[in-house]
């Protein structure tokens, strides 16, 4: 018998997902959350998270979004497309709207003493303190008191939520933000049942 003309398609790899230039492919990021509305209203980030989120345009799927042009993305890509072709990043490393691979070699995508802003969208801006009170603006958040300040772990795991969730939705900060309220939540129910339990039989 020959052999089969159909070959298996290997499984994509999680670590193609991180940039090389990254230091780490764990993360944290700073959350500026909507307590009222329950929304993420920006990420403060540095240039390790940025860069992940550019490096996603080296991929096949950046391909994808250049055939299908950025107004015609279902989810949030085409914002983090058009935030890559603002001046944030190195201009010697972009030509037209192809990311040439040598990028991540030199350095990455975005300097490194700069702090950012990552919108829920994936918009990315250089952080400021005058930024960020007009973004809070606006919002139109009045009660300051309504604001925390979230720390949410950034791993492999939230690297493919956040790659899903951005072609599903332009509220991706958020989705991330609630799967992670979520599982503290359910968490936090078992250990209370658990608890109840040990009650009971105590009585």
């Amino acid at each position: 018998m020959g052999k089969s003309s159909s070959q298996q398609i290997p499984l994509l790899d999680i670590k193609i997902l991180y940039a090389p230039s990254m230091a780490s492919p764990n993360m944290t990021l700073k959350l500026l959350v909507d307590k009222k509305a329950q929304k993420v209203l920006f990420a403060e980030a540095t240039k390790d998270f940025v860069d992940f989120l550019f490096h996603i345009f080296s991929l096949p799927l950046g391909s994808l979004i250049q055939f299908l042009g950025s107004k015609q993305m279902v989810g949030c890509l085409g914002d983090l497309k058009e935030s890559l072709l603002r001046r944030i990043m190195h201009q010697k490393h972009f030509t037209g709207v192809v990311i040439q691979k040598t990028v991540m070699m030199s350095g990455g995508y975005v300097k490194d003493v700069v702090t950012y802003m990552v919108m829920d969208n994936l918009v990315v801006k250089p952080m400021s303190t005058i930024s960020s009170i007009t973004l809070i603006n606006s919002f139109g958040v009045k009660d300051l008191s309504q604001l925390e300040e979230k720390t949410l772990p950034f791993g492999k795991d939230e690297a493919l939520k956040l790659l899903k969730a951005s072609l599903m939705t332009k509220q991706v900060l958020t989705t991330l933000f609630q799967r992670d309220a979520e599982i503290f939540y359910l968490g936090y129910i078992a250990v209370l049942k658990m608890h109840q339990k040990i009650q009971i039989l105590n009585i």
